[in-house]
């Protein structure tokens, strides 16, 4: 039941992606929403999958996949939210190469020994020791996430108009799922 309900939330995700795309794909925000349904569709698959593992090893690597795709899902989520509604990119090419050196930095980071070096088996099951990396994955993802939740804000109170209300769908809709994500995993 589980592996349904995350394969149509996946394929959902990914089909309202396509759409949008497909609906204007020169336009930067659709494109980055469109990527952004990628690494959101691939973030909950893998999220599943690493859940579901007994063994240390196997926990250990999908541990690390989540958190690789989570840095995507962060970076992306930012340029999203930077972007919309615009159609334009906003950010200059010296912006551009410091957050996708960062985020390539994080990504190979994540998936080596320095975010998570072991595996601890406790009375909850397995839990992942962090290591020194930790703190690069804090920086970028979670400070990909809070930045792009302060620039919506910022962007809806000093929009008007239909823009407001664009925004405001975007608040609402970001608000619920990260909200939904801090209940259920």
């Amino acid at each position: 039941m589980e592996l349904t309900l995350t394969l149509i939330s996946a394929v959902a995700n990914l089909t309202l992606g396509a759409l949008v795309i497909y609906k204007k794909n020169r336009s930067w925000t659709n494109k980055l929403f469109f990527i952004l349904s990628i690494a959101s569709s691939s973030w909950l698959i893998v999220n599943f999958f690493s859940v579901q593992q007994t063994d240390v090893d196997s926990f250990l690597i999908w541990v690390r996949i989540v958190m690789v795709f989570a840095v995507f899902q962060a970076v992306t989520f930012l340029l999203f939210v930077a972007v919309f509604p615009r159609s334009s990119f906003p950010f200059s090419k010296i912006k551009t190469t410091i957050i996708s050196v960062l985020s390539v930095a994080t990504i190979i980071v994540a998936f080596s020994p320095y975010l998570f070096s072991g595996v601890e088996e406790t009375s909850d099951g397995l839990t992942p020791v962090a290591a020194p990396g930790i703190l690069l994955f804090v920086i970028v993802a979670v400070g990909s996430v809070v930045s792009g939740i302060i620039i919506l804000i910022r962007k809806f109170r000093r929009a008007t108009g239909i823009e407001r209300v664009q925004l405001g769908y975007l608040l609402a809709g970001v608000s619920l799922m990260f909200f939904l994500i801090l209940l259920f995993n």
